[in-house]
């Protein structure tokens, strides 16, 4: 059960990492200690490590701001939790192991442009992150991104960009940052399930090859207002919601497929449900 309280900002220099976690069962803590704001600058590595079976790994605790600088890199290879605060992440954090969890919590977090965020195995929960500026991308694992609260609204200035693995994305959004999560038309084009609400006023969401499938999940994806329009790729509700929606194109239920109407479903075009 080690702690380590870092007052102000610590600097990590010639590469150095600092292990979270090792052989001994226990809950161990990098943090501030209050709710003032810390950070962790210079060169160097934040690694969830160590071979205990009962541990708990945090970096960071409660609602203090931590700034992650430019050349830090956190790695999870092990299960770990980063409290964020309000603060902003600069550098990179990455999880590259399977079975393996990383749950990054705060209030309105910031990645900036510089900050990179990965999945390539295991999961990462991005919860209560206002707005990606920077690079967010799943590359095999699993990524949670604010699926923790459908109300919390949140923007995509960056890149999210699903390769391979599998997208759940949350939260409460506009079409406009939906249309920003992009996705390679290679072979494996991996898994997007939505979770979030979508508001669609006033505009007409678009389905198509270069959105690739996409799943509406867990009984609160929600496409709101505005128009669908199905031509090339695929729109499936697993157990979703389509609140005062016009259908410009056929949708398939089939097999356990839900889909919940609110308001009024206005069929166009001839469409056939």
């Amino acid at each position: 059960s080690d702690q380590l309280r870092i007052l102000g900002t610590l600097t990590l220099a010639n590469n150095a990492t600092v292990r979270i976690g090792g052989p001994t069962n226990g809950t161990t803590y990098l943090y501030q200690g209050s709710n003032a704001a810390w950070g962790i600058a210079g060169t160097g590595t934040i690694l969830f490590g160590g071979s205990a079976v009962s541990a708990g790994r945090n970096l960071g605790s409660g609602g203090a701001p931590l700034t992650l600088g430019p050349n830090v890199t956190v790695h999870a290879v092990e299960n770990g939790n980063i409290a964020m605060g309000n603060g902003v992440n600069r550098g990179a954090i990455l999880i590259d192991t399977p079975a393996t969890t990383l749950t990054i919590t705060g209030n309105n977090w910031i990645n900036d442009t510089s900050g990179r965020l990965e999945a390539s195995a295991g999961t990462l929960a991005l919860n209560s992150l206002l707005r990606n500026d920077g690079s967010t991308v799943v590359s095999g694992g699993v990524m949670n991104f604010n699926t923790n609260d459908a109300t919390y609204v949140w923007t995509n200035p960056g890149t999210l960009r699903l390769d391979a693995g599998t997208l759940n994305l949350g939260g409460r959004i506009t079409t406009a940052t939906f249309n920003t999560v992009t996705r390679p038309q290679d072979a494996d084009r991996g898994t997007f399930n939505v979770e979030a609400v979508i508001d669609n006023a006033n505009s007409t969401l678009l389905f198509d090859a270069a959105k690739g499938a996409v799943n509406l999940t867990t009984g609160q994806g929600t496409i709101e207002n505005g128009s669908v329009t199905i031509a090339g790729g695929s729109l499936r509700s697993v157990n979703g919601f389509l609140r005062d929606v016009t259908l410009n194109s056929d949708f398939l239920l089939d097999g356990s497929d839900q889909l919940r109407i609110l308001g009024t479903l206005t069929l166009a075009n001839n469409a056939t449900v």
